[in-house]
């Protein structure tokens, strides 16, 4: 038995596919932004909680440079970590969820 594909269907489903694409690619560009907001606001509330450590850390010869340093590290960790948990819960959520 011999069955054929029409060319116009394989056009709908590569129209179909590439819609599908830029619909995936606008959905992950807006959550990048979201959530780079959202960090940026956790540090923002960090920085301001932590003034009085700022303070000491200064007081005690911290440089700007230093300090910079340490609200980096821990909004990148924080990205890391997010991240990784993102993943995981993707993948596990992936092969134990049956639709």
């Amino acid at each position: 038995m011999k069955s054929t594909i029409s060319p116009e269907l394989v056009a709908v489903a590569d129209r179909t596919a590439n819609a599908l694409t830029l619909v995936l690619l606008l959905v992950a560009t807006v959550t990048l932004l979201v959530s780079g907001i959202g960090i940026m606001n956790i540090m923002l509330a960090t920085v301001s909680a932590r003034i009085r450590e700022i303070g000491i850390r200064k007081a005690i010869g911290a440089t700007n440079r230093e300090i910079r340093f340490q609200f980096l590290s821990e909004a990148i960790l924080i990205s890391l970590v997010g991240g990784f948990a993102g993943v995981i819960i993707g993948l596990r959520c992936r092969f134990r969820c049956v639709f």
